[in-house]
């Protein structure tokens, strides 16, 4: 998702992160999360984008802790949230925090995943998108 934001920026970074949500929840598990990973999955390509679209030469350590970044905060804070809905019932300042709290080990997980994979892969994923983009005109 970061790639497709970084590759076709903001706004298709957003709805290619939006839909990936509902279709992976297909295979997965539809439930009251699904909204918020949508959401989360959708801001962090549109985040992606507003940063790196149209970069002449990207620095792929810099986008690999760029995207851990906003992994862990954009993607990670909004679906954290879904848990304060779905398990505390009322919500509350108190219910925010042991959500967040609970969820730093994933989150943290989640980062170092994105870091890893855009750095072993990102390079390679950009130069073939952006291929394709110029060999059929996107």
């Amino acid at each position: 998702i970061i790639i497709s934001g970084v590759c076709y920026g903001a706004e298709n970074g957003f709805l290619i992160g939006t839909i990936t949500g509902l279709v992976s929840n297909f295979f997965f598990g539809q439930g009251i999360w699904t909204p918020f990973q949508m959401l989360g999955f959708g801001a962090t390509g549109f985040v992606a984008g507003l940063i790196f679209y149209n970069r002449k030469h990207i620095n792929y350590i810099v986008l690999a802790i760029i995207g851990g970044a906003i992994t862990f905060f954009v993607y990670g804070i909004i679906v954290d949230m879904s848990s304060i809905f779905y398990i505390a019932e009322g919500g509350g300042l108190k219910a925010m925090l042991v959500s967040y709290m609970t969820a730093i080990p994933f989150d943290l997980i989640n980062a170092g995943a994105t870091c890893i994979f855009l750095v072993l892969i990102g390079k390679l994923m950009i130069k073939k998108i952006y291929r394709i983009k110029i060999k059929y005109g996107l």
